[in-house]
């Protein structure tokens, strides 16, 4: 009683909005339904106006009553779209966000919002259903997209003016969105790699950015998300199909995506002289990977410092190299900027339509990309080890592991790649070339996504181990995806502990808690229950085999860019699933790492224990 006390309903901008969108089920189901349709529609908006009504009396009821009325709702809307994919993926997105917002009603402020919240909300929401009339008038055959978009501007509108209506700006203190931005981290690392996408999206939509006929939306996004995430994916030719501004573009936001807008924010603070809040110097500390709430600033400068140190030294040395090829003066600055960039960042983004390919004879090029590519995927806390490390002194447990782990992920699988495409890929290459070839094939796939071999043409035993590279990744906190290097390091000391009789996992001197190992087979699980849900939903709507299939979902969780074609078959509904792929490849990862920071639950005593058989 005491914790639903605290959790009110909703706020009064809430219950006007739902009471003013409470005829939309008869807008959107009944001008294009009869009979019992039309009847279920006039049911669904009933419930949802009695679910309004009772809001601040039975707010259990009330959230019944309105979810039964979205699940109605988006069950009529589904069926009616269930030949157009991109409507139902709309429509379920847009369901599964707005069940989402009525459960997670809160109102944080002891003060609640006056009569002007309700009709505020009910302005907001007779808006909208007068546009979704607008739009079905005017959208013509497409009306079967109008309530998918509908219900998604609601579920991406209306929490936000809770929010606002929630906290009012009082004399002691005033709302300011920086605060509810930084107020939790994996809310600040959401909403600004979205909003970075949406800004990529509208740049490279400009008539600027393209060397030929101007983008599509579908395209823009898909390409403003894979840098955003620096993934590398590509549905349209990066050297071809933009102009040197839309190149620009891409290389900004693989740069910003990369380094994380969160670490620009704390070095721009620090710049200037502000200082950080303590929210904001809690969500800075998860990135950044230090616990000295008096470092942050220092440890982002750090962060920074030594990644435009590396990114220049690699530039120069690139450009050098391209220059050394037979590349023109200005084309060879350019490609060593744009590569050195994208391989720091492990983007996989390239100035060649063949990636790296026209370069695998240049032992030079190959060695500095995947130098680069190795010192991009440690990640912040052993960049700042790094000086540590060059004076010989003793490396705190993370980085150990990070080094260890990384030339055992780089070394091993080397060598074996080098046997299997010995006389494949990398036939008719020299022996140095070939020893190149080969670290840059183990090195890559965690996760830069260049190839400097047609990766398509690799043997089934190759694809098979890069698929194994790209699910493992790089470092936590790191420009890499996958599941990270530290995480793969764990689960093998659990499994040498339980080999050996151990009940608690040891290395380098040290006992490692059990939260990590929690957290290590959390993190596991999760990314192999959401690689197999990506597969089923791609073979579901793509026409392209399983192997391909899981290749390319691989490929964008793990944030890579690697490609056995499969990307080139993806249509308009493959393009979203793959870009949704690739955000929660990026995101996903640091947003369950600081929620499972943030819960540091303790058992007040302990229960009986017993043996469970496994295996």
């Amino acid at each position: 009683m005491h914790g639903e006390s605290l959790r009110l309903p909703a706020s009064p901008t809430q219950q006007g909005f739902l009471l003013a969108t409470a005829p939309a089920p008869l807008l959107v189901l009944g001008t294009q339904c009869t009979g019992l349709h039309a009847g279920l529609a006039s049911g669904l908006a009933l419930a949802q106006l009695c679910g309004a009504l009772l809001l601040g009396r039975r707010p259990l009821a009330a959230r019944l009553l309105v979810s039964g009325a979205i699940l109605g709702t988006g069950f009529l809307v589904g069926w009616r779209a269930a030949r157009q994919p991109l409507g139902a993926l709309g429509t379920v997105v847009a369901v599964l966000g707005l069940l989402t917002w009525v459960w997670g009603w809160t109102l944080p402020s002891a003060r609640p919002a006056g009569p002007r919240q309700i009709v505020g909300g009910s302005v907001a929401g007779a808006a909208l259903v007068c546009l979704a009339g607008l739009v079905l008038d005017l959208a013509g055959p497409w009306t079967w997209l109008v309530p998918g978009l509908a219900v998604l501007v609601v579920a991406v509108v209306v929490p936000l003016s809770g929010a606002v209506a929630a906290d009012r700006p009082t004399p002691e203190r005033a709302f300011r969105w920086s605060d509810f931005v930084f107020a939790s981290p994996a809310r600040a690392l959401a909403l600004t790699f979205l909003a970075l996408v949406a800004v990529g999206t509208l740049l490279l939509l400009l008539p600027l950015s393209s060397a030929g006929a101007s983008m599509k939306l579908v395209d823009a996004l898909f390409t403003a998300t894979s840098a955003t995430c620096v993934t590398g994916l590509i549905v349209r030719d990066t050297p071809r199909a933009l102009s040197l501004f839309g190149q620009g573009v891409v290389l900004s936001l693989i740069q910003i995506g990369g380094l994380g807008i969160m670490i620009f924010s704390v070095a721009a603070l620090a710049i200037t002289g502000r200082r950080l809040s303590l929210r904001q110097e809690s969500a800075a500390l998860e990135l950044v990977g230090t616990r000295d709430r008096s470092r942050v600033t220092d440890a982002a400068r750090t962060v920074l410092t030594v990644t435009f140190l590396a990114e220049g030294a690699g530039a120069l040395a690139l450009a050098a190299l391209f220059l050394l090829a037979g590349d023109p003066i200005g084309g060879a600055l350019w490609r060593g900027v744009f590569t050195s960039i994208s391989a720091f960042c492990n983007a996989g983004f390239a100035l060649q339509s063949a990636s790296l390919v026209p370069y695998q004879h240049e032992v030079g090029v190959v060695l500095v990309v995947a130098v680069l590519v190795v010192l991009g995927g440690l990640g912040p806390p052993v960049v700042q080890a790094l000086p540590r490390w060059v004076r010989r002194q003793p490396l705190p447990l993370h980085a150990r592991l990070v080094i260890w782990t990384t030339m055992v992920l780089a070394f091993p699988p080397a060598l074996l790649l080098l046997a299997v495409e010995w006389g494949n890929t990398l036939r008719g290459m020299g022996p140095g070339a070939r020893v190149a070839n080969a670290l840059f094939l183990a090195v890559t796939p965690r996760t830069a996504g260049f190839n400097s071999v047609a990766t398509a043409a690799v043997k089934p035993a190759t694809l098979w181990i890069t698929m194994v590279l790209m699910f493992l990744g790089g470092s936590p906190g790191s420009t890499a995806g996958g599941i990270k290097t530290t995480t793969v390091a764990l689960l093998t000391l659990v499994i040498l502990a339980a080999l050996r009789g151990r009940t608690h996992v040891r290395a380098f001197g040290f006992r490692v808690s059990q939260r990590s190992v929690y957290r290590a087979a959390a993190v596991t699980v999760l990314a192999l229950l959401t690689m197999g849900t990506v597969v089923v939903v791609l073979q579901l709507t793509q026409e392209m085999p399983l192997d391909m299939a899981a290749f390319e979902s691989l490929s964008a969780l793990g944030t890579v860019g690697l490609s056995i074609g499969g990307t080139e078959r993806l249509d308009a509904v493959g393009k979203l699933i793959v870009g949704v792929t690739m955000f929660t490849g990026r995101v996903g990862p640091l947003t369950l790492f600081m929620f499972l920071s943030a819960r540091t639950a303790s058992d007040r005593f302990e229960l009986p224990e017993e043996e469970v058989a496994v295996g």
